[in-house]
């Protein structure tokens, strides 16, 4: 099952443990990774490899760096839990979310820095109420 938005993928992470390579593969679907569909440019090539290899934080920090525009993503740890902030490179406001694999609180935090999509006839949330909150992932 494909998430329709950034915020479908960020609930499904709440959910989880760890952070599982098709999470990230649907990730890149909604960064654009494949904007072109011309998978022999070197930003996919690098992006399978890096999947290949289970190396599912370094593919999060690639999904940061190729995307339009590039994200920053920082991480800290607090007990055994991570908060991750993401912003655009050229912005101020920062997206944060928490979870207790590394992995997955980045990709969250990166996934909030994308616009979702609304689905037809669905309301819009208050963007000035959520615009500072951390999304908090316990499982």
């Amino acid at each position: 099952m494909k998430p329709e938005t950034s915020n479908a993928l960020v609930g499904r992470l709440a959910e989880i443990r760890v952070l599982r390579e098709h999470h990230v593969w649907d990730a890149a679907e909604i960064v654009g990774l494949d904007r072109s569909g011309d998978r022999s440019q070197p930003r996919y090539r690098k992006f399978r490899v890096l999947m290949e290899a289970d190396a599912l934080v370094d593919a999060v920090l690639h999904l940061a760096a190729t995307a339009i525009p590039p994200r920053l993503l920082q991480a800290s740890a607090h007990g055994e839990r991570w908060i991750c902030s993401a912003r655009v490179v050229s912005g101020r406001r920062s997206r944060k979310a928490e979870h207790a694999d590394l992995a997955a609180a980045m990709l969250a935090s990166l996934l909030l820095t994308f616009p979702s999509r609304r689905a037809p006839g669905r309301r819009r949330i208050n963007p000035t109420r959520h615009a500072n909150e951390v999304h908090r992932h316990d499982h």
